[in-house]
């Protein structure tokens, strides 16, 4: 096995078209971005899960996030400030 040294390029190695960035294809802006907002539930059969709100980011009401199935004995529904 042999190593190679210096494998990098200098910066005087590099074409200005090397950091022409016109044609570089940039995905589209998001259109809908979840809030985010982080919480750790404190009572219920999920106690100490920490979870994300899951509503829009810049949402006027309370955070939201909910867990397991609905109807589920497990399900849970998170709301907080």
């Amino acid at each position: 096995m042999t190593i190679e040294h210096n494998t990098q390029r200098a910066l005087r190695d590099w074409h200005d078209d090397d950091f022409d960035l016109d044609d570089l294809a940039m995905p589209e802006p998001r259109q809908w971005q979840r809030c985010g907002a982080v919480h750790c539930i404190d009572h219920g059969p999920w106690i100490g899960t920490l979870v994300c709100c899951i509503r829009q980011s810049g949402h006027d009401r309370d955070h939201t996030m909910s867990l397991g199935d609905f109807g589920s004995v497990d399900f849970w529904q998170e709301t907080w400030l």
